[in-house]
């Protein structure tokens, strides 16, 4: 009898593990940078644990990371797109319209959705091209 007893409480807290809403946690990737200095800017990030819901309603923002009043007058324009793969995985592009002439990029990539926010910096480094 006491074996039924255990299995029952095993049983039990089984069903309730299976009840429990589950807990996505958006998350974002290192960034990969995939241009040199003196092109247009391409790079991705990858959405990590991102649930419909949160993709549904993600805003991306990019600020630079303003050290002195010359940098807002040097940044570059940088635009976004998030996309998806065949897989289902999803990823932020980045590009710039103007190559990028400075071989260091410092911004923060602020993602907000319906359940949260979520603020990054990242710091480019920037090699010329040695072909």
């Amino acid at each position: 009898m006491q074996w039924l007893k255990r299995i029952s409480t095993i049983l039990a807290m089984a069903g309730l593990c299976l009840c429990l809403p589950r807990a996505y946690a958006l998350a974002i990737s290192e960034i990969q940078l995939n241009s040199h200095l003196n092109q247009t800017l391409q790079a991705t990030v990858d959405l990590l644990a991102v649930s419909p819901e949160e993709l549904d309603s993600l805003v991306v923002i990019i600020r630079p990371l303003q050290e002195s009043s010359s940098a807002a007058m040097t940044w570059p324009k940088i635009s976004h797109e998030i996309v998806s793969d065949q897989s289902g995985r999803h990823r932020i592009n980045l590009s710039s319209p103007e190559p990028i002439q400075e071989p260091v990029l410092n911004f923060v990539l602020e993602l907000s959705w319906s359940g949260g926010r979520l603020e990054r910096e990242y710091v480019l480094l920037i090699d010329p091209d040695t072909e």
